[in-house]
């Protein structure tokens, strides 16, 4: 069997710092990649092959050997309409640019390449910079927080299909409403850990991955949720409940905890208005 200090040794040539006993020369070693700090855990065979021992690095390698050079990348850019205002990363990653509308966006590289994606206020039905609406829909099971054309349909077919209009706010702009509902939905996954109650295929019109249970939140915590954080950023904002804001059609009572109505929300100091 290979001595230990001998396969540490080679591994340590390798920028790798084991962390538990040799495995054996087949077996993944959890190590630290000491250049980046990484966990990893590479064979003593595949290192002594010549192959890398850290993904990440890895990935990052092959993506500056096959990266666009930045002129070419800002030459799709311009073609686009798109002026880049920071340096080129890659592909996939959102570039902060000017469009010929005058507005700053944010597209990936590769979605300008394919034509799409490139002003969300030149080539989209919502109003990103115009007057919209955050609402909250729900059903027996959830909670469905929303962003509306005032003037669209998008909440007449949710209640077609069953759903009933909870409350609305009427915001100035869509990147408003966009940046609210957001916060809404960090909320509900970060701070009460509440995951979607329904999938794709239950709600084929949309806004599946928009929803939680009743038993997380009520209608009336998010609407002031909603309100509190829109006058923190100085926005104005119309409230608009309805009469049965918090209730739940065929709720049993006891499917509800008592005295929570005010629950730790944590703050939205990553809020962004685009």
């Amino acid at each position: 069997m290979l001595d230990e200090d001998v396969a540490r040794a080679m591994m340590e040539r390798a920028d790798l710092q084991p962390l538990v006993p040799f495995p054996g020369v087949d077996h993944p070693w959890l190590c630290i990649h000491t250049p980046c700090g990484s966990e990893t855990s590479p064979s003593y065979t595949n290192i002594k092959r010549g192959q890398g021992g850290c993904t990440p690095c890895g990935d990052r390698i092959l993506a500056d050997l096959f990266r666009m050079p930045e002129d070419e990348a800002r030459k799709l850019m311009l073609a686009q309409g798109l002026e880049p205002l920071e340096p080129y990363v890659n592909t996939r990653t959102p570039w902060r640019s000017r469009h010929t509308c005058g507005k700053v966006v944010s597209p990936t590289l590769g979605n300008v390449a394919q034509g799409f994606g490139i002003c969300r206020y030149c080539n989209s039905t919502f109003p990103y910079d115009g007057p919209a609406i955050v609402y909250l829909a729900a059903d027996s099971k959830a909670l469905k927080i929303g962003i509306a054309n005032p003037g669209g349909s998008r909440i007449s077919v949710h209640q077609a299909l069953g759903w009933r209009l909870k409350w609305q706010v009427n915001v100035p702009t869509g990147d408003a409403a966009y940046a609210l509902e957001q916060s809404v939905l960090k909320w509900w996954r970060k701070t009460l850990n509440a995951t979607p109650v329904y999938t794709p295929a239950d709600m084929p019109q949309w806004g599946s991955t928009e929803t939680v249970s009743w038993d997380a939140v009520t209608a009336a915590e998010v609407l002031e949720y909603v309100v509190d954080l829109a006058q923190s950023l100085d926005l104005e904002c119309t409230p608009k409940p309805t009469d049965e804001i918090d209730t739940r059609p065929q709720r049993p009572a006891s499917n509800r905890s008592i005295g929570r109505t005010r629950r730790a929300r944590g703050t939205s100091t990553d809020l962004t208005l685009f």
